[in-house]
């Protein structure tokens, strides 16, 4: 028996990184790393107006450890913002105690709405709750679903 499987591309504009997305059977994902510095996170932007340039939705948060934070009793909350409204949910809790070893995955609290932007909305990740870190980096993982 001999079974085929078709495949189906489609190709977005290209972001300012030049990169284009596949789809595949009708679905688009991408995730988009933002590299930070625990030390320099403060009650602010993390990422300020970053435009994708393409309509979807933000379907998931992530933070990967890449230096592990041994510095007990710190923590920052982020939230992602479209515009300037919050999604419901996609919050990260950072703490001392999550952000170590180096290579722990601290998943975001789950997106249930406000989450669907334009081509030409932008997307923020903005900080509060911030006792100061010492050390600690990782990426932030923002997980986006392209619309079809």
């Amino acid at each position: 028996m001999l079974t085929t499987t078709t495949t189906v591309q489609r190709k977005f504009p290209a972001g300012p990184d030049g990169l284009q997305i596949g789809d595949q059977a009708g679905i688009a994902r991408m995730v988009i790393p933002f590299q930070i510095a625990l030390a320099g996170v403060t009650d602010a932007d993390i990422l300020t107006d970053y435009t994708p340039g393409f309509a979807g939705q933000i379907v998931k948060v992530d933070f990967a450890v890449s230096v592990a934070v041994t510095t007990g009793s710190k923590l920052s909350t982020l939230a992602v913002h479209i515009g300037a409204v919050a999604t419901t949910g996609g919050v990260l809790a950072l703490t001392s105690a999550n952000c170590t070893p180096k290579g722990a995955v601290v998943a975001g609290t789950t997106i249930t709405a406000l989450n669907v932007f334009a081509a030409t909305d932008t997307i923020s990740i903005v900080a509060s709750s911030t006792t100061a870190f010492i050390e600690g980096a990782g990426w932030i993982m923002l997980q986006l679903l392209a619309s079809q």
